[in-house]
């Protein structure tokens, strides 16, 4: 895994030099994590084992993360029955306090993180907000968006990775 990482902030940088998004096979894993959250309560990379996840590290002060928000918000909520989730992790944006106070006025919907260094290097070296991450039930890194993204960009990656929405029995 470790010599994975160096190839990751390659690709990352890559994806910021040509403004493209990055997409993946299964060869690069998630790496893992444990952070506190707004609340102060630890989460781990493997509460979230077996979801699908955009994992996007933001700040406070970044205008494009504020435009990001009401897309994430969105796709939360449209595809949180199906095995999905959103994870934010703040980066630079002070205080837990301060990070919960301005998801309260935001209404984020979804668990955010309060990120560090390690985390930051441990993804490739995050040096651009927001950076996003789609990664699949497997823990396999499936897509690196470098700056805001619309719902239905992020939608595309996320529709075929996400298990079939179970249909209602017919009754007889």
């Amino acid at each position: 895994m470790r010599n994975k990482i160096p190839i990751l902030g390659i690709l990352i940088l890559a994806s910021a030099l040509f403004q493209h998004d990055v997409c993946f096979s299964d060869d690069f894993k998630m790496p893992a994590f444990k952070l506190k959250d707004v609340d102060g309560n630890m989460v781990s990379s493997s509460d979230f084992a077996g979801k699908v996840l955009l994992l996007n590290f933001w700040a406070t002060w970044c205008g494009p993360c504020k435009k990001e928000i009401p897309d994430l918000i969105k796709l939360r909520d449209s595809y949180k029955d199906r095995g999905f989730e959103v994870v934010s992790i703040a980066i630079s944006s002070g205080t837990p306090e301060k990070v919960r106070q301005f998801a309260k006025q935001w209404k984020m919907n979804y668990p955010i993180l309060m990120g560090n260094y390690k985390v930051a290097r441990d993804y490739g070296g995050i040096s651009s907000v927001p950076t996003t991450f789609v990664i699949d039930s497997k823990g396999n890194i499936k897509g690196v968006f470098i700056g805001p993204r619309s719902y239905k960009t992020f939608e595309k990656v996320i529709s075929p990775i996400l298990p079939e929405a179970k249909k209602p029995q017919k009754k007889n």
